[in-house]
């Protein structure tokens, strides 16, 4: 079989696969007969178990063979068809009809019992042909109505009250007595991470009344049984309310995210036990690591549902864009909290900068647009993938003083708001493609990976003054500020950005020429200042002029520190000591 169906798929199978393409949904609609799509993962145990038990049972092979169109997905390198035929869980399990709408969905089917199922929905197709048509044609209607920009009346005012509601829905979904936050309220499992839901109670968290729910949460993950005692790493999900029946399977987008949020909370709460958790995710990270790929995507440990002779890789070591730009977050937080005496780790910094290099080499294409993945012929990734590069290259910036990595970061929005964006609306979630098959060519505009791209474009306001980067981040989030509390934990990461947006980050600003051993160390005192929500940038005095002048920063041969927090210009600073014994003007600030 093709590579192009992933790892986790068998190298020969009785079953004629296709991709999903053009050619594929062609020949269903000649027949016309019925699409078979699969749509598994690599780490996922019940994929593998649902294609090992297919070798072997004829009656299905046959069926799909000459009944159907089967067309197998990694769901991980294809997320433009995972997001446009969302199932339940893992793996998705459906049957379409010739224009891609969906007949049957699922995400299990009994031993056995394939064969059945296959010739009772062939005979419902064949029976009820002009009504499935009929109904397809609607959904695909409805399916373009969605694709045009959001009224004005859909829209809200980004206010207070927006953030509160948010915020007390968050609140309400926390589950104290087994700490952790539930999908629904009254609903006791699964339980998943929900990083968003404490990194954004760690933002709220002015008064200190969120740190009791941020640590509860955070040593609950690395204590109740998601991370892995003995081989370490942290798991995806508990089956059970109370962290029970885990699930093995280790993702490496799960532990950079977990890595980074340890540090940041560790850093605001000053909580050494944090730390000391963030060291032992740090430590997995490097074992599982190498310097050819840098990381898996995902651990596939010994799972009682995926059969011992099953041959495939338990290590996907796909490089992919999305993911591994979370690592190199993670590494440059890493490097801002767990350096030896409170200095930055430098070594650190040097492996995530020689990481974002190559994703910014091989993982974009012509049009600037972040690819899913390394690999030759990847697709273009999602708004996530483009929001997590951003982020990484702006992480980077704050850390390295280099200029280019902020410009970077800009050029990744630009791209995505040509790519991404419709005028004066929201973000889709995929790049166009008029040709997509299915539904493939119907984009959607979803809260969470709005917000993420709406971080970026706060961030770059922050540090540039740019009108443009805030107008953008307004337009995206307006669209969703109506109802945004009704999404439960799903409208978390849209609270993360929404307060920012009320409430931006203080810049401090180090301005002096970069190979200056006297800029080196002010910069460097700036990093390790405790706060979170303090955004760092150096700054030439000659090639940052305009920025500069814009923070209203005067220009001087001298290098000094100044304090930006929207409303007035504080310092200058001239040494390391003189920031850090300035601790009360910059909690006012912050």
């Amino acid at each position: 079989m093709d590579s192009v169906f992933g790892c986790f798929a068998p190298v020969t199978s009785p079953v004629q696969w296709r991709t999903f393409s053009r050619d594929a949904f062609a020949d269903a609609e000649q027949g016309p007969t019925p699409i078979f799509l699969f749509i598994g993962a690599a780490w996922c145990p019940y994929s593998q178990r649902f294609l090992h038990d297919l070798q072997t049972d004829a009656a299905a092979v046959n069926e799909l063979n000459n009944s159907y169109i089967p067309i197998l997905v990694d769901g991980e390198r294809r997320p433009d068809v995972q997001l446009r035929y969302p199932a339940e869980g893992w793996p998705g399990i459906m049957i379409l009809e010739p224009g891609g709408e969906v007949l049957w969905a699922s995400t299990h089917v009994p031993p056995g019992q394939l064969a059945r199922l296959l010739s009772k929905v062939r005979g419902y197709f064949q029976e009820n042909r002009r009504e499935i048509r009929g109904k397809a044609q609607l959904a695909r209607a409805e399916q373009r109505a969605a694709l045009q920009p959001a009224s004005p009346q859909d829209s809200s005012p980004l206010s207070e009250s927006v953030l509160r509601e948010v915020a007390a829905a968050t609140v309400t979904a926390y589950d104290a007595d087994n700490p952790g936050f539930a999908l629904e309220v009254g609903y006791g499992g699964p339980k998943f991470p929900h990083f968003d839901a404490i990194e954004f109670l760690l933002a709220l968290d002015d008064d200190g009344s969120a740190a009791t729910i941020v640590q509860e949460a955070l040593s609950a993950l690395m204590e109740r049984g998601l991370w892995d005692p003995e081989q370490g790493g942290l798991r995806r999900y508990a089956v059970e309310r109370d962290w029970s029946r885990v699930h093995g399977e280790r993702l490496l987008i799960d532990n950079a995210r977990l890595l980074r949020l340890l540090c940041l909370a560790g850093r605001q709460l000053d909580a050494a036990a944090l730390f000391a958790q963030a060291e032992r995710v740090r430590q997995w990270c490097r074992e599982v690591t190498d310097e050819a790929s840098q990381a898996p995507v995902s651990l596939r440990p010994a799972h009682e549902d995926v059969p011992d002779d099953w041959a495939v890789p338990a290590r996907d070591e796909t490089i992919f864009v999305g993911a591994h730009s979370a690592l190199v977050s993670a590494q440059l937080a890493t490097a801002r909290s767990l350096g030896t005496g409170g200095a930055i780790d430098g070594s650190e910094v040097e492996a995530a900068l020689r990481l974002l290099e190559d994703l910014w080499e091989r993982g974009r294409d012509a049009r600037g647009v972040a690819r899913r993945h390394l690999d030759e012929g990847g697709v273009s990734g999602t708004l996530h993938d483009q929001a997590a590069l951003a982020a990484a290259c702006l992480d980077a910036f704050e850390v390295s003083g280099k200029r280019v990595y902020r410009e970077r970061a800009e050029l990744v929005l630009e791209a995505a708001n040509k790519q991404f964006k419709q005028s004066g609306g929201a973000f889709f979630d995929v790049v166009e493609d008029r040709d997509a098959p299915g539904r493939g060519r119907f984009r959607r505009r979803e809260i969470t990976a709005n917000a993420a791209i709406t971080m970026v474009a706060l961030r770059l306001h922050e540090l540039t003054r740019t009108d443009w980067y805030r107008e953008t981040a307004t337009e995206a989030l307006a669209e969703f500020a109506r109802g945004a509390a009704k999404q439960g934990i799903h409208a978390c990461r849209f609270g993360l950005a929404l307060h920012r947006y009320r409430n931006p980050a203080p810049v401090l600003i180090v301005a002096g020429q970069a190979d200056l051993p006297s800029t080196q160390a002010l910069h460097a005192a700036a990093l390790q200042l405790p706060s979170v929500r303090l955004a760092v940038q150096l700054l030439d005095p000659l090639k940052d002029l305009e920025t500069l002048t814009r923070f209203n920063v005067e220009q001087s041969r001298e290098v000094r520190a100044y304090l930006s927090d929207g409303r007035s210009l504080h310092g200058p600073w001239r040494s390391p000591a003189e920031i850090a014994g300035a601790p009360a003007l910059l909690a006012a600030a912050v």
